[in-house]
């Protein structure tokens, strides 16, 4: 697997207003504080908001690399790193010595984490109709769902959890949608989702516009989250604007 180590730098367009609200989620999230995401090597700490999750979360900035991890696991983690460094123990091998290779069921990632200061928003131009979605259109949704499969989760939109919805059509049947999910009080994380024969066409990333333009004038802060070996979704972010500020690891255990 390609490891892709993140580029904070690129991030220079976002405000410290901003910074402090990544820093402050992603500490909260994680049960670190906020040093320690710019602090170089690595910090194994015990989860904060993922307490429920009975896995790893490593989170890179750079040279520095926070290891998540169950209380019941932290102190066997803490002994494993000893003497590791950020670039040995951020990556899915270094994660599998952590825990050991035998107990881990998989392991997700690497992934981009990107952020859009609103003065470096590319708008998608794109032909095809699209338009915020309201409940005459559930029919519509749910078929673009099941053509989606197991991707529809993995995009994140989700129609039941009160997002705003757009779509975009073709020849009048919905072929992609797109919403945004708040993460915590400011963040705004963009979910996108297209059927597959229609992907690579410009409707995802028409949608995705949308509802980043949403999020923007709403005064939040745009997210894009993906795998790095996602070529379609990266595509999308970059496309839009989004700039690398980390990448992360998600390890789940058997």
């Amino acid at each position: 697997m390609t490891r892709q180590p993140a580029q904070s730098d690129d991030c220079g367009v976002l405000s410290a207003a901003q910074l402090r609200i990544i820093g402050q989620f992603w500490a909260d999230f994680l049960g670190c504080n906020e040093q320690q995401l710019s602090q170089p090597g690595f910090h194994v700490v015990p989860h904060g908001n993922l307490a429920g999750y009975t896995g790893l979360w490593a989170f890179r900035v750079n040279n520095s690399c926070v290891i998540s991890v169950p209380e019941a696991l932290l102190a066997a983690v803490r002994e494993a790193a000893a003497g590791m460094e950020c670039e040995q123990a951020c990556c899915a091998a270094g994660l599998k010595t952590l825990v050991g290779a035998d107990r881990i069921a998989r392991v997700i990632g690497p992934c981009f984490v990107g952020y859009l200061g609103g003065q470096i928003f590319h708008p998608a131009q794109g032909s095809g109709v699209c338009r915020l979605l309201t409940g005459n259109d559930l029919e519509q949704i749910e078929g673009l769902k099941l053509a989606c499969g197991n991707d529809w989760e993995i995009g994140g939109v989700d129609a039941d959890a009160g997002q705003v919805l757009f779509g975009c059509f073709e020849a009048g049947r919905l072929v992609a949608a797109a919403s945004y999910e708040l993460w915590g009080q400011a963040i705004a994380h963009v979910c996108v989702a297209a059927a597959p024969e229609f992907r690579r066409q410009g409707f995802a990333q028409l949608a995705a516009a949308r509802a980043t333009e949403l999020a923007l004038s709403r005064g939040l802060l745009p997210q894009w989250r993906t795998e790095y070996s996602n070529a379609p979704a990266m595509a999308i972010g970059r496309a839009l604007g989004f700039e690398g500020f980390a990448s992360h690891y998600a390890v789940r255990l058997r």
